[in-house]
């Protein structure tokens, strides 16, 4: 996975489309964007009730750097 793709994949939002939502806004109003993420998307610990204050293992560690060709 390219460096761009693993960094504009943040929570299964598009970045593009957050960015042309944004420059879409054409008032000085107060304005509130509301986004569905999954925290820790794209990890096996992803949506987890725990995985706020928890951590890898290193086994999923490796395998999140052999996904990403990091390894």
């Amino acid at each position: 996975m390219q460096n761009s793709a693993l960094m504009e994949n943040l929570g299964g939002n598009c970045v593009a489309t957050m960015a042309g939502t944004f420059a879409a806004v054409d008032h000085d109003r107060p304005t509130c964007f509301l986004a569905y993420t999954i925290k820790g998307w794209g990890t096996p610990i992803a949506g987890h009730k725990d995985n706020h204050g928890g951590l890898m293992n290193r086994a999923q560690m490796a395998g999140m750097a052999s996904a990403y060709g990091r390894a």
